[in-house]
């Protein structure tokens, strides 16, 4: 139940269908459009990070970045070197790929050695390590979003009004 302080809300009588929480949680996401490097992606993530607005989100989400404009791709370890307390799930431009920070993947009960086989889907791994580098590409992407949940209920509420 979530006290809409007031205001009013007049559920299903014209359906826009606009999927107003998506919306709301969309707009309230970490934008990496024209990152041009991980420097300036770990900036963004590190200022998003620390607005009082995101501290109590579960998890940061965000998306935009593309590699190509980067000259890399990010790893779990960039985004570890600035978000390890909570879990971070950051998608490329296309939504074909994804990076998720140390914490997310444990989160998600993926094991930095040996991450589970999923069809048309692969986590990235590092040759020397022979570790996951946390990108995550096509149906593995699912694997891990589906374990996104926002659990503060003054989130969900801020994304609706």
């Amino acid at each position: 139940e979530i006290d809409m302080e007031g205001k009013f809300l007049l559920p299903g009588l014209v359906d826009a269908h606009i999927h107003a929480y998506m919306l709301g949680e969309s707009r309230s996401n970490l934008d990496l459009s024209n990152c041009k490097s991980v420097l300036e992606l770990s900036k963004r993530l590190s200022s998003y990070n620390s607005l009082e607005e995101n501290a109590k989100k579960t998890w940061i989400i965000g998306g935009g970045w593309d590699h190509e404009l980067m000259g890399c791709l990010p790893t779990r370890h960039d985004l570890d070197s600035v978000v390890s307390d909570r879990p971070v799930f950051l998608w490329r431009a296309c939504m074909h790929i994804g990076v998720a920070n140390t914490k997310a993947l444990d989160m998600c009960g993926i094991s930095h050695t040996n991450p589970p086989s999923i069809n048309d889907g692969s986590f990235d791994m590092i040759e020397e390590t022979n570790t996951i580098s946390g990108i995550i590409r096509e149906n593995a992407v699912q694997y891990i979003f589906s374990n996104v949940t926002e659990s503060s209920k003054e989130v969900k509420k801020k994304m609706i009004l």
